[in-house]
C-alpha cells in the first residue's frame, strides 16, 4: 500500500492575525506529534499568494484516521485559523476541516 499525500492550507493573513507568522511554527510540532504517533511526517511545504502550505505522508490508509486526529489536534491547539482545511487529491480530492 502506497503512502497517503496530504496538503494543509492555511491563509498567512489569518495565521497572523493571530500570531502564527511562519509556516516553521505550525511545522516543527506537526512533525514532532507525527513522529511520535509513527502515523506519518511533514515533507515539506511552502508558502506564497497568501497561504502556508504543510505537506504531510500518512504512512498507509489504516493510519489515515489517526494521522487526522493528530493533524487536528496539534493544528487547534496552535489555534490556526479556522478556514484552514486539509487536502487529499487522489483517488479524489478531498477536503477535510480542522475543526469539525
Amino acid at each position: 500500500m502506497s503512502n497517503i499525500l496530504l496538503e494543509i492550507v492555511v491563509s498567512a493573513g489569518e495565521a497572523a492575525a493571530q500570531g502564527i507568522t511562519s509556516r516553521d511554527e505550525m511545522e516543527d510540532p506537526l512533525e514532532a506529534a507525527l513522529a511520535a504517533s509513527g502515523v506519518g511526517e511533514v515533507t515539506g511545504g511552502g508558502g506564497g499568494s497568501g497561504v502556508f502550505i504543510l505537506d504531510v505522508e500518512v504512512a498507509s490508509e489504516e493510519a489515515m484516521e489517526p494521522a487526522l486526529a493528530v493533524i487536528r489536534g496539534v493544528l487547534q491547539d496552535l489555534k490556526v485559523p479556522r478556514s484552514t482545511v486539509i487536502k487529499r487529491q487522489r483517488p479524489s480530492q478531498i477536503v477535510f476541516p480542522v475543526y469539525v
